[in-house]
């Protein structure tokens, strides 16, 4: 990723076959969508881990700006499983972080989602 934030909106770069095979996801539920008419939202989850992740705590990999805690997840799966009439989408999913990397804009643009846990309140920063 670079140092902007991304948007679900914007054009896909996989950087592994495992990413790849996410887009191609994406591009069937859209090909659904479009020919079937089946509702789809799709969701980049983020760096998905438990509040007691040593990972997490220490902040030993950059995932911290792209965390999503158990919590909003369920919120942000429940928010996209209730919202009628969306047709197609792709969004982000992450809990509030110290840095938007991934962009919420589209996630609660759509679907109301808003995350309750914040990286930076369950583990400051320390030594700054």
């Amino acid at each position: 990723m670079g140092k902007g934030t991304v948007h679900a909106h914007e054009p896909v770069q996989p950087c592994s076959l495992y990413g790849a095979t996410k887009v191609l996801g994406e591009a069937m539920g859209c090909f659904y969508h479009n020919r079937h008419k089946l509702e789809f939202i799709a969701i980049r989850i983020g760096w998905f881990q438990p509040y007691d992740s040593e990972g997490l705590k220490n902040r030993t990999w950059g995932g911290t700006s792209i965390w999503l805690s158990p919590r909003d997840c369920v919120k942000l799966l429940r928010c996209a499983a209730e919202k009628p009439g969306v047709g197609f989408a792709i969004v982000n999913g992450t809990s509030k972080t110290e840095f938007e990397r991934l962009s919420l804009a589209e996630a609660r643009d759509l679907l109301g989602y808003v995350p309750d846990d914040d990286v930076t309140v369950l583990y400051p920063k320390q030594g700054v």
